[in-house]
């Protein structure tokens, strides 16, 4: 089972993830930080608000578990170990989770910048004009909740739990891998 992982981990690595702009697990360090300098200032002609989501980590809440909440015993289950848990399927994961918030902008007639690594991902919403917002009466928090609210149905929907306490929002402060950048410093 490991082998399959691994060699489904390097397959979509080196064949899908390098044509995906929207992730950082196939970057050089050089271009993670020209990226997210980038996206901590993206300009001036829109408005824009800095989402960071964190999602429950899907390695765990995927797993197929007995009414105790522990694995079901078979040949592919290993107790005990619940560290190696963490980051199986990371990339499949990333794809889908980008795949998600990209459909939520969408349905919310706006563009968004991303870029994450398994249940992290830093979402630079791009608010709609100010005539497109007066015109729904959406004031861009209103907005930026209305965006919220659509990406937790589509996750629901897939079975993906986000960890609302630990995500945030903000139009100055963008946050990634421990690393913060403030009106793009």
């Amino acid at each position: 089972m490991r082998a399959y992982q691994v060699v489904t981990e390097a397959n979509i690595a080196d064949t899908i993830s390098t044509y995906v702009k929207h992730q950082s697990m196939t970057v050089t360090e050089e271009q993670l930080t020209k990226t997210l300098i980038r996206m901590s200032c993206p300009g001036r002609n829109n408005d824009y608000i800095n989402i960071v989501i964190d999602f429950s980590s899907r390695s765990i809440c995927n797993t197929h578990q007995a009414g105790d909440g522990e694995p079901i015993e078979g040949p592919r289950c290993v107790h005990g170990p619940e560290a190696w848990l963490e980051g199986l399927r990371q990339k499949g994961w990333t794809l889908a989770t980008i795949l998600i918030i990209l459909l939520a902008a969408h349905r919310c007639d706006t563009t968004a910048s991303l870029l994450g690594q398994g249940d992290n991902q830093v979402i630079v919403l791009r608010i709609p004009s100010q005539r497109y917002v007066q015109e729904r009466k959406l004031p861009p928090d209103e907005y930026t909740k209305q965006f919220l609210r659509v990406l937790e149905d589509i996750c629901t929907a897939s079975g993906i739990v986000i960890k609302v306490p630990e995500s945030w929002r903000s139009r100055r402060l963008l946050e990634y891998g421990r690393r913060y950048y403030l009106d793009g410093v």
